[in-house]
């Protein structure tokens, strides 16, 4: 009923409410009144990182969970309802590290953590992306 309430006080009068869940709000003079609301549910995102180093000696392991941070640090302030995972994006997040030695970046999207693709992650206006670090890995080569 608190999120009932919060959408009744900062509604306009008249104005209709919909949604598939309802809650209880109480006016100003004290009567109910139902309120019609929805909300998002999270799509959790697996992203693995390929990265190809010029020398596995000096690539610093480190480096890694540095990556894995930066991406789950950007997630959560960009991907709000709405806003597909791209490709660039996630290649810009580790390249903006400019992590030393590394030469290339390749990246693998999943939303099993099984059957991993190059390419987009598409996310509904009643989803947002959900990638916590323990959903990131990172595989060097050289």
């Amino acid at each position: 009923d608190k999120v009932a309430q919060t959408l009744w006080d900062s509604k306009a009068a008249g104005i209709q409410t919909y949604g598939d869940l309802t809650g209880i709000a109480t006016d100003t003079n004290g009567n109910t009144h139902e309120v019609y609301f929805s909300t998002i549910t999270s799509k959790q995102v697996f992203v693995e990182y390929t990265l190809t180093v010029s020398s596995l000696e000096s690539y610093e392991t480190g480096n890694n969970q540095t990556l894995i941070d930066a991406l789950s640090s950007y997630a959560v302030i960009n991907y709000t309802a709405g806003v597909d995972v791209l490709q660039y994006e996630l290649i810009t997040v580790a390249g903006n590290l400019d992590i030393e030695y590394v030469t290339s970046i390749d990246v693998k999207v999943s939303t099993d953590d099984t059957n991993y693709y190059v390419g987009n992650v598409v996310i509904s206006p009643e989803e947002f992306a959900f990638i916590p670090s323990s959903s990131v890995s990172v595989v060097v080569q050289d």
